[in-house]
């Protein structure tokens, strides 16, 4: 799949990124094959280390704010 992708344009490439990194980071835990995985992806999609760290922090942030609002709502 990852050869499919590379025809993408940069954005496209980066949301599929980004989309792969919530569905495993949704339960907040990576394992080492979780990382393995998401190494090999943003590598294959040429996603460079500033921008994969940006897309990683800001799924951590989303994350990090549905929480906030869970425990708000639930308190």
């Amino acid at each position: 799949e990852l050869d499919i992708l590379s025809g993408s344009s940069a954005k496209d490439r980066k949301i599929v990124y980004f989309e792969l990194f919530g569905v495993a980071y949704a339960d907040t835990e990576f394992d080492d094959s979780e990382k393995a995985v998401l190494d090999e992806v943003s590598s294959g999609l040429g996603i460079t280390g500033d921008d994969r760290e940006v897309l990683e922090q800001s799924v951590k942030t989303i994350y990090h704010t549905y929480r906030k609002i869970g425990e708000v709502l639930e308190g």
